[in-house]
């Protein structure tokens, strides 16, 4: 029986370990008509950000760890969205916080934040045996609050990172997540967002659909369903990887 191929609208790669060239190439195989990279350094880092048509994306800054842009869609809602990639370095952690913090101070509106943050809020979003910094939590809590951001929830597994190794050595962080604030939440206020296992990465993938309350969307007629799919595939078959996906 013939399955179904799913696209989401956004597709969101980190450590993408390609030049900004390639991932554009990789963006026109798979049918997206629109790109925003940053190139890795060796095969260090790397990201990209795809989009299908309708939306408008409006670049607003880029760096090694995040693609900062404004959404609009065509019944004319509009949202800022950044997609990130924290700081692998413990000691560098309250730098990306301080980036976040300078990011709120760009503009006002519906906001939301996804990606591998590298850090946990709680330490039950940590298996393995030894537990994460209380100090280290309590500043990434502190930078939510300073943006006034909150977690949006999630379905599926608990844990988005595994170090794949076996008994007592095993060790599974809630790493990946996306975070917004009240006008992002006002405006999608039924939205969902979901862990998705993928076996060739160590990290799991993030979908996330914005939809409105029913309804207030039936008395639009415009579709403002909103689909992003954040996949952190660490495999150099990305393509293979990504349409598998789709279609399972």
């Amino acid at each position: 029986m013939a399955r179904e191929t799913f696209r989401p609208s956004f597709l969101f790669l980190s450590e993408t370990k390609m030049k900004d060239k390639h991932a554009q190439n990789f963006m026109l195989s798979l049918g997206y008509s629109g790109f925003f990279g940053v190139s890795s350094v060796g095969l260090s880092g790397g990201l990209a950000l795809f989009w299908l048509q309708p939306y408008t994306v409006q670049l607003k800054g880029l760096n090694s760890q995040c693609i900062d842009v404004g959404i609009k869609a065509e019944n004319g809602d509009s949202w800022r969205a950044s997609f990130v990639y924290g700081e692998p370095k413990r000691e560098k952690w309250h730098e990306f916080w301080n980036f976040l913090r300078r990011l709120k101070t760009q503009g006002d509106g519906p906001w939301i934040v996804c990606g591998d943050f590298n850090e946990v809020l709680h330490n039950s979003e940590h298996f393995g045996s030894n537990d994460r910094s209380e100090a280290q939590m309590i500043q990434f809590r502190e930078c939510l609050d300073d943006c006034g951001l909150v977690d949006l929830g999630f379905s599926g597994p608990i844990y988005t990172w595994s170090n794949k190794q076996d008994s007592d050595r095993n060790v599974q962080v809630l790493l990946d997540r996306a975070i917004g604030n009240g006008d992002f939440m006002h405006m999608f206020d039924d939205c969902h967002f979901e862990n998705i296992i993928t076996t060739t990465s160590d990290h799991f993938a993030i979908s996330i659909n914005l939809k409105k309350n029913a309804d207030e969307a039936r008395a639009r007629p415009v579709q403002t369903g909103f689909h992003f799919e954040a996949a952190w595939l660490r495999s150099p078959e990305y393509k293979q990887v990504v349409e598998q996906a789709w279609t399972g």
